[in-house]
C-alpha cells in the first residue's frame, strides 16, 4: 500500500468517526444517555469497515484526486450509499437499533457525504490554487 493510499484511508477513518460522533451528538441534543457511548462504539466498526472496503473495491483510493470531476463525485456518492446500506443492514441484523433514534442514520449519511466530498475537493483545490508549480 502506498503512502498516498494510506493517507486517503486515514482521512476516511477520521471522516467516519467524526460524522458518527456529530450525528450522535445532534440526535441526542449533546446530552448522552448511559448506553449511548456503548451504542456509538458498537456501531463505529459497522460504519467504518464497509466504507473503507467499498471505497477500495470501487477504486476510490487509486484515483488522482487533483483532477476530480463530476464522475468522481458520482462514484463517491454511489460508494457512500452502498457502504451505508451495508452498514445499516449489518447493524439491524446483528443487534438492532438498540433504542437509538433512527435520525442518527440520516444525519450520519448527510454529514459523511459532505465531509467525504469536501475532503476530496480540498485535495483538488490545494493542487489547483495553493501548491507551488515547479518547472
Amino acid at each position: 500500500m502506498s503512502v498516498r493510499v494510506f493517507k486517503l484511508i486515514l482521512i476516511d477513518v477520521i471522516v467516519v468517526v467524526t460524522s458518527l460522533y456529530i450525528a450522535f451528538n445532534l440526535a441526542y441534543d449533546f446530552v448522552f444517555r448511559t448506553n449511548t457511548p456503548y451504542v456509538y462504539f458498537f456501531w463505529l466498526p459497522w460504519f467504518l469497515l464497509p466504507q473503507i472496503i467499498v471505497f477500495y473495491l470501487k477504486g476510490l483510493y487509486v484515483r488522482i484526486w487533483r483532477y476530480t470531476s463530476i464522475f468522481d463525485l458520482y462514484a463517491i456518492i454511489v460508494s457512500i450509499s452502498l457502504a451505508f446500506l451495508i452498514s445499516v443492514a449489518g447493524i439491524i441484523f446483528s443487534i438492532g437499533m438498540m433504542d437509538a433514534p433512527k435520525s442518527i442514520l440520516l444525519i450520519y449519511v448527510i454529514i459523511n457525504g459532505t465531509l467525504t466530498i469536501g475532503s476530496r475537493l480540498s485535495i483538488r483545490l490545494f493542487h489547483s490554487h495553493f501548491k507551488k508549480i515547479s518547472y
